[in-house]
């Protein structure tokens, strides 16, 4: 066997798992959130179709279930979208945690 077939090997149920999960995940965000933007669309006026319904559950402001990339969005903003010695950090919350976490460790 090849290192590259080994390696496909390896990976490959890995892969096959995380896409399943990501899978699962959208369409509960899509179920979930799906009432909100159907009442929205009705409100506005608009017939409900499939489209427009999931185009809209996956761009709520405060979704019942955030979708996978709104996730994302919300670590990378917390990551990289605020000055480290800002309080909304999570740069800032990791380090006061990590520094809670080794003071009760160096207590004990």
């Amino acid at each position: 066997m090849t290192k590259g077939r080994a390696v496909l090997d390896a990976v490959l149920p890995v892969l096959v798992v995380l896409l399943a999960i990501l899978a699962v995940w959208y369409v509960a965000a899509i179920g979930l959130n799906m009432n909100w933007a159907r009442q929205q669309l009705e409100r506005e006026g608009v017939a409900p179709t499939y489209s427009a319904l999931i185009s809209n559950t996956m761009a709520q402001e405060r979704p019942v279930l955030p979708a996978p990339h709104q996730v994302a969005k919300g670590l990378w903003d917390g990551i990289a979208g605020q000055k480290i010695t800002s309080k909304r950090s999570l740069v800032w919350h990791g380090w006061v945690t990590l520094s809670a976490t080794l003071a009760g460790f160096a207590m004990g």
